[in-house]
């Protein structure tokens, strides 16, 4: 069991299996999205969720429904630019037994659009919500937090 990081000692815990199955399904869509394949992460989301590009990202807003988030996938997958994304320690506050949000720090590397590749071109706090369903665990918010963009 995962202990919850938010509601003290005695808050809900989180099974390691679902714990898994969740930082699996984070580092799966960036995976996609480094490798040219952003198109196939749309799985990972819920009917209903939203994408979320906080102020500060180079083209801030909401995509919101499976649909249109899928849709989103296959033009960034088309885009001419390269991208890594380093992920550090996922945060786990789990809200019930079906639902569980989670932060996760995110260094981005990008080229071309960075002066430099070898540098950051952004730093981010990845604030997401998954969702238990009858296909097991999807997202069902994603929101990009900038704390520094190049």
């Amino acid at each position: 069991m995962v202990k919850a990081q938010t509601g003290g000692a005695g808050g809900p815990a989180l099974p390691i299996d679902d714990a898994e199955a969740i930082r699996a399904l984070i580092v799966e869509f960036h995976f996609l999205v480094d490798h040219g394949r952003a198109g196939e992460a749309a799985f990972i989301f819920a009917p209903d969720a939203r994408l979320v590009f906080g102020p500060g990202t180079p083209n801030p807003g909401t995509i919101s429904g499976y649909d249109d988030i899928a849709a989103w996938l296959k033009v960034r997958e088309a885009a001419p630019v390269i991208t890594r994304h380093l992920l550090g320690p996922t945060r786990f506050d789990v809200r019930s037994a079906d639902e569980v949000a989670t932060t996760t720090l995110l260094t981005l590397f990008k080229a071309p659009g960075s002066d430099n590749p070898n540098v950051p071109a952004a730093l981010a706090d990845l604030e997401e919500v998954f969702v238990r369903t009858a296909d097991g665990w999807r997202e069902l918010v994603r929101e990009v937090r900038p704390v520094a963009w190049a």
